[in-house]
């Protein structure tokens, strides 16, 4: 039954192009793994083993916006092309929401929509969920603004409030964070503006997306999770050589005096930039001292960090046990950097 040919919108044309990648799950608890694939354009599809579909699937999300004030174009009307759903680049997020021992399907879009679909293809109540388009208005928006009302990365599933359940964290172009219960309400204290409110001397926060996928783990072993995440915000670079940790500190080069990580630094200062990677706090905005854990955001130089708009600070981040010490570390990378480990305590 394989390979299998995917009518991404449900236009009856085998299309596609730009799909997340594949999840294989067991949805349907008969112990044998099914294969989850998004689509590009809005809909989402569960295959047998066998190449054949489970029963009420595939699913699909609703019309884009923006479609809505063209359904009386011929190729609308006519019916020989579906109106699209919002396309997408997130893969779904696969795990028991409401623990009744079958997975909920998390599903977000680039309209900023967030889906949860049940194992058989129904969706859940309270959602769709969406973020608040008033954080990216067009009338907000300048060079040094550069919001937009989307979601890029992918939907991360944890229990963040501690009361036994899944919870939906995500993080938006709109450079906020949110985080959606298993019904499709707000947790207290979410969402969370990422945006370095002392970028440094004589520079302005900047208004940036973050395109990029959460890490949520329990950073300091207190027993609450913390949610680490990237923006878009480029500022000058720092010009500390201590970020070049190990390696490069004490790595002689071919002037004498100098080493790896005073080169890597001066370089960066002068052509370069800094990115800003943030640790938040469980509670968001509700946490005493605000939602930033202590010593964050973190200042990452890189050399070439807004050649283009999604690529320069976009790497998504690896939180590990990578040492004898407490607490776990963190490895991030920008454009043209090296890649660098940080404690979190």
């Amino acid at each position: 039954g394989w390979p299998i040919a995917i009518d991404a919108n449900g236009d009856g044309i085998i299309d596609g192009g730009g799909e997340p990648p594949p999840h294989m799950v067991d949805l349907d608890g008969d112990n044998v793994m099914e294969l989850v694939q998004a689509t590009a354009a809005g809909r989402i599809y569960a295959f047998r083993a066998d190449g054949s579909q489970l029963p009420g699937f595939p699913v699909t999300t609703n019309m884009a916006r923006n479609v809505a004030t063209h359904l009386g174009a011929p190729a609308f009307a006519s019916g020989r092309i579906a109106p699209p759903s919002p396309t997408t680049t997130s893969r779904p997020a696969i795990g028991d929401l409401d623990r009744d021992g079958y997975p909920e399907i998390v599903y977000a879009n680039i309209e900023g929509d967030v889906y949860v679909f049940r194992h058989d293809g129904t969706r859940a109540p309270g959602f769709p969920v969406r973020i608040d388009p008033a954080f990216s208005a067009v009338a907000l928006r300048t060079k040094t603004n550069h919001l937009k009302t989307g979601i890029l990365g992918s939907p991360v599933l944890a229990d963040l409030d501690g009361d036994g359940f899944l919870d939906i964290v995500v993080a938006a172009m709109d450079q906020h964070v949110y985080a959606w219960d298993r019904r499709g309400s707000l947790l207290p204290g979410w969402p969370v503006k990422i945006q370095d409110p002392a970028p440094g001397p004589g520079e302005t926060p900047v208004g940036a997306e973050s395109i990029n996928t959460p890490v949520v783990a329990d950073l300091a072993g207190d027993g609450h999770l913390e949610v680490v995440i990237e923006t878009n915000e480029v500022y000058r670079a720092s010009g500390n050589a201590n970020q070049f940790f190990p390696n490069e500190q004490n790595n002689p080069t071919s002037v004498p005096g100098l080493n790896t990580g005073t080169v890597l630094a001066a370089a960066f200062a002068a052509a370069g930039g800094s990115g800003r990677i943030y640790a938040l706090h469980h509670d968001g905005n509700l946490h005493p001292g605000g939602p930033f854990v202590a010593g964050w955001p973190v200042k990452l130089d890189g050399l070439a960090i807004d050649i283009l708009p999604l690529i320069g600070p976009g790497h998504n981040v690896a939180v590990g046990d990578m040492d004898p010490s407490p607490g776990l570390e963190i490895a991030a990378s920008l454009t043209r950097t090296w890649s660098t480990s940080m404690g979190t305590t």
